[in-house]
């Protein structure tokens, strides 16, 4: 016979584990109530009302951004439960969840408006996107897309690869020139490429032996992917998928095709650099003697040239989008560590040192050294190695050379953390998304004082949370990951 203060706590966690599913749909229903209800502004000037959790439908900016902070705390403590206990769950969460999402508004960034705009200078206007700017049309503020684009990019030329450009003219035609249907398009693209995106963290988590049941709560219950992916639109899933189909293949020793997505990925951001030396590292521990190894470089670097070709041929901007991405953009949006290095080593030590360039070198030579030791010490599935690699690769990139610290930048890494499904990455996961989104909507706009306080801590949080990973995760013998995803 159970005893009765066991059989209390075990009453208790049935009754829990049925709660929070629904205090979690709840809170998510309260967090995008206003954003459901902004599809029927007029106009539609979603970015002049960025920042903004009500979107100017009341008068409450700052009762906004505590709502949003204490929803989205909310919604990561909800979050953390969840992940931390193996109940199944209601099979109405997830796909609830992901609706109320998919029908709301972007608030925090509403890139997804930037998209269509360009799509339909290209599309509507017949001008250039990498070349041409908005502002360049007579009469532009009478355009209900524009409108819908926060001012401050307005004048901004294409800084995105040429198939994503084509994608964006696509939609931005079928929009018919509404920014409400062109938001519907973007997210239901995006929604299949997240789709898409679980299904190859599924493969690589097969290939590498580990359990795949509690994935799809990994992942479609994660605020921060949410709101970037799926209410906000955003193109890094596209990225992210093109990177995880990278690492899917050089898995299973086709170079050719992980080279063609490594390709591919470049040509849709630059980032997806961080990657290819694990996809090449990958390809050589396929086989051992130098000639097979040397005709898998050589297939990886076909299927990346093919992938290049593909994804800038037949584009007069691929030298413009190459010159966009690399110059960045700095500024207080967002900023990284760096913004608080560079004027700490300027002033106070009075060094003229170039804080991100030393960021930079010091991750080609952490990062490089990192690969190696990973390379010869790695032992079991080589799909462990690079889901692990690429894992750290990305999160030692966006630490050390980024001067800007986004949502979309933390997703990268994200995803290969699911696909890796270790203990270590979890945490970081974790960490990340219950730090991140509740803060950042104060360090865009407001007193010099709360953005320089909530930029401090976003740069904080993601320094400690890559220490604390790195500290666990050496501590522990060679593919010792202690199995997440349960």
């Amino acid at each position: 016979m159970m005893p009765v203060a066991e059989g209390d706590a075990t009453a208790r966690r049935a009754l829990w584990s049925k709660t929070v599913p629904v205090l979690y749909l709840v809170a998510t229903m309260v967090l995008c109530s206003a954003s459901i209800a902004a599809i029927r502004l007029e106009p539609f000037d979603i970015g002049t009302r960025e920042f903004d959790l009500f979107l100017g439908q009341i008068d409450a900016v700052r009762w906004g951004r505590i709502a949003h902070s204490i929803l989205f705390l909310g919604l990561g403590g909800l979050y953390l439960s969840l992940t931390a206990r193996p109940d199944p769950l209601p099979k109405w969460l997830i796909p609830s969840t992901v609706a109320v999402w998919f029908l709301s508004v972007p608030w925090i960034n509403p890139d997804v408006f930037y998209y269509l705009a360009k799509g339909w200078i290209d599309s509507h206007y017949g001008l250039n996107a990498y070349t041409d700017r908005v502002t360049d049309l007579p009469g532009f503020q009478t355009d209900p897309i524009f409108a819908s684009v926060a001012p401050s990019i307005l004048s901004h030329t294409g800084n995105y690869g040429p198939r994503f450009h084509d994608l964006s003219r696509a939609i931005a035609f079928a929009s018919n020139g509404s920014p409400v249907i062109g938001l519907f398009l973007f997210k239901a693209v995006g929604l299949v490429a997240l789709r898409a995106i679980e299904l190859t963290i599924r493969q690589l988590l097969t290939d590498d032996g580990r359990p795949t049941a509690a994935l799809a709560k990994w992942l479609w219950l994660n605020p921060l992917i949410l709101a970037t992916f799926v209410g906000g639109a955003h193109n890094d899933v596209y990225l992210v998928l093109l990177m995880l189909l990278a690492a899917r293949y050089g898995a299973r020793n086709r170079a050719v095709l992980a080279g063609f997505f490594v390709g591919l990925a470049i040509a849709v951001k630059l980032a997806g650099l961080f990657i290819a030396p694990v996809i090449a590292i990958a390809t050589m521990m396929h086989v051992q003697p130098i000639g097979p190894r040397i005709r898998n470089l050589l297939r990886l670097g076909a299927g990346s040239a093919l992938g290049l070709m593909l994804g800038f041929g037949f584009s007069s901007g691929s030298l413009s989008y190459f010159a966009a991405w690399a110059d960045g953009s700095g500024g207080w949006p967002r900023s990284s560590i760096f913004m608080f290095l560079q004027p700490l080593v300027e002033r106070l030590m009075g060094l003229p040192l170039d804080t991100l360039l030393i960021g930079r070198g010091l991750f080609l030579v952490l990062g490089g050294l990192r690969l190696l030791h990973l390379w010869r010490s790695h032992q079991g599935a080589i799909a462990g190695f690079i889901t692990q690699a690429s894992f750290e690769m990305l999160i030692l990139a966006e630490l050390l050379t980024m001067k800007m610290m986004n949502e979309w930048y933390l997703l990268w890494p994200m995803a290969f953390g699911l696909a890796r499904a270790g203990r270590a990455e979890g945490e970081w996961i974790r960490q990340m998304t219950i730090a991140y989104m509740p803060v950042i909507i104060w360090a865009i706009v407001g007193s010099i004082l709360s953005i320089l306080a909530s930029q401090f801590f976003i740069a904080m949080a993601l320094l400690t949370s890559v220490i604390a990973y790195f500290r666990t995760t050496l501590k522990r013998p060679p593919d010792g990951a202690t199995r997440l995803l349960q």
